[in-house]
């Protein structure tokens, strides 16, 4: 990250506005999907905006804003409200219409911006999949992909969390069971190729989609490994976050399999990582949802 913000610095220096609202989206996307503390993030983040603002650097700061409001629910700042109409977040765009993440997504596609309206179908998608609405996360994953144009950074969560949904909606759709099995087999594929050039970055999430796929076959030891060593994989690569997925994917395997007791173990795991992380809405609905 530091790198980035070196590169952010020297763009600024030399006045090439045309690279540094790249420069800017792409700095705010990977705090958000490596993991970096959300409080630290957001603040980041926030800079930036306020940056882009003076820059009048309007459709950067469409996906800016898309972005930082993932954040904001993961860490538990409700900016998506109705009843919020003076949030600043918006009031940056100068157009008093966009009060809301919807009416943000609404304005992109109206004003036939593709790269905003995909960066807004990618927080949606990633809202949907971190709070485990995984239908949901299923349909937006399929917008997201409308969108395409070119090899981006967030494809390859995009695939990690179709990937994931799909194995979890295999086994909870009986008539759709084959057809999403194929979907995350073909998430599972890429995993596999992409982690011969990174294993430091693609391993754990490919053990992840290990585990979901043995799962859906019933080989419930082989996932049971698969589960742990996604989450080994994390820990020592130091993604917190997903360390915190995989224990809470791994816990609701459990819970499935009747082993209540080792799920409420791996659940807190999943709490504490995502305490760590700074998402303190996740890890407050896992200890709801846990307690219930």
């Amino acid at each position: 990250m530091e790198g980035l913000k070196e590169n952010h610095g020297e763009l600024l220096m030399v006045g090439d506005l045309e690279s540094i609202p790249l420069s800017s989206v792409h700095f705010c996307r990977q705090t958000l999907l490596c993991g970096r503390n959300l409080l630290t993030a957001e603040k980041e983040c926030a800079a930036l905006l306020q940056e882009s603002h003076q820059l009048r650097l309007t459709n950067a700061l469409l996906g800016m804003i898309s972005n930082h409001l993932s954040i904001l629910k993961l860490i538990g700042s409700n900016y998506d409200s109705e009843q919020q109409l003076n949030e600043p977040l918006f009031y940056l765009l100068g157009n008093s219409k966009i009060k809301s993440q919807n009416e943000l997504l609404q304005h992109a596609l109206s004003s036939q911006l593709v790269n905003p309206t995909q960066q807004c179908y990618f927080d949606r998608l990633m809202q949907a999949f971190w709070f485990k609405n995984f239908s949901e996360a299923a349909q937006y994953a399929e917008k997201y992909q409308e969108c395409h144009q070119s090899r981006r950074f967030p494809d390859m969560f995009q695939t990690l969390y179709l990937g994931v949904s799909a194995f979890r909606l295999a086994r909870l759709e009986d008539d759709k069971a084959r057809e999403w099995v194929d979907i995350g087999k073909e998430a599972l594929s890429k995993y596999q190729t992409w982690v011969k050039y990174s294993e430091w970055n693609w391993q754990n999430k490919m053990k992840l989609l290990e585990a979901e796929s043995h799962a859906c076959e019933g080989e419930v030891e082989i996932a049971k490994i698969k589960f742990q060593a996604s989450i080994d994989s994390a820990r020592k690569h130091r993604f917190v976050h997903e360390e915190g997925l995989a224990s809470e994917l791994f816990g609701m395997y459990l819970e499935e399999n009747g082993n209540v007791d080792e799920a409420k173990q791996q659940y807190a795991l999943a709490r504490s990582c995502y305490q760590k992380w700074g998402a303190f809405a996740l890890a407050d609905r896992l200890l709801k949802s846990t307690v219930s």
